[in-house]
């Protein structure tokens, strides 16, 4: 039943995107294929091909390293974050590559929301995506879910190589796309008292290793 409830709030959390869009988003921009989070030339506040330096995501702002032309970018967690909103981290296009989120230093990141490859923001895509913990923590808020690999067509890899990671509801590994989570060492943890569970290959056509 904890399961059922997740995917409910889940698809409740990605209908409300273009609403959260509305308040405040950061795009990374289509020109910087890798740099710090911390540089605030790297994020715009219109749009992934927007010109200003908008600085880094503020507290709320959903946050999209989501690009659609093929290319590659790798973003490095360099700061502790505030609690930003949704973070989405997708690549479509014709070339088979993957945006990339990496954390390699005692660093904290907390969201409220986190899905790795196949949503863009707003809604589920065929996209790619990654993240690399390898140290620090990232925490995602009660009332929403991790997710990796949520469109059909879509792929996600999580690895946690050190550090904690904190789930307040449920990690869905897999959820319409192909999900992976690879944990050789650190903590993964649901939160007690958190309405979740850890679920693999959670959909028909789904699947999750």
């Amino acid at each position: 039943m904890s399961s059922l409830r997740s995917v409910a709030v889940l698809a409740l959390v990605l209908s409300l995107g273009p609403a959260t869009e509305a308040l405040a988003t950061r795009f990374w921009k289509n020109g910087v294929t890798a740099g710090t989070w911390s540089g605030g030339g790297n994020w715009s506040s219109t749009s992934a091909a927007g010109a200003d330096n908008a600085g880094q995501p503020a507290v709320g702002e959903a946050t999209r390293i989501v690009h659609t032309d093929g290319v590659a970018r790798t973003a490095t967690l360099d700061v502790n974050t505030p609690s930003i909103g949704l973070l989405a981290i997708d690549l479509t296009g014709a070339i088979v590559a993957q945006n990339t989120l990496i954390i390699p230093n005692n660093k904290s990141l907390t969201v409220g929301g986190l899905i790795v490859g196949g949503h863009n923001g707003v809604a589920n895509t065929n996209g790619r995506g990654a993240l690399t913990q390898d140290a620090g923590t990232v925490t995602v808020s009660p009332g929403v879910d991790l997710t990796v690999g949520a469109g059909a067509g879509s792929s996600g890899v999580y690895t946690l190589d050190g550090g904690d990671l904190v789930a307040n509801q449920s990690q869905l590994i897999g959820l319409f796309g192909s999900g992976s989570f690879l944990h050789s060492s650190g903590t993964n943890t649901i939160a007690a008292g958190a309405v979740g569970a850890f679920d693999v290959g959670v959909f028909s056509g789904a699947t999750g290793s």
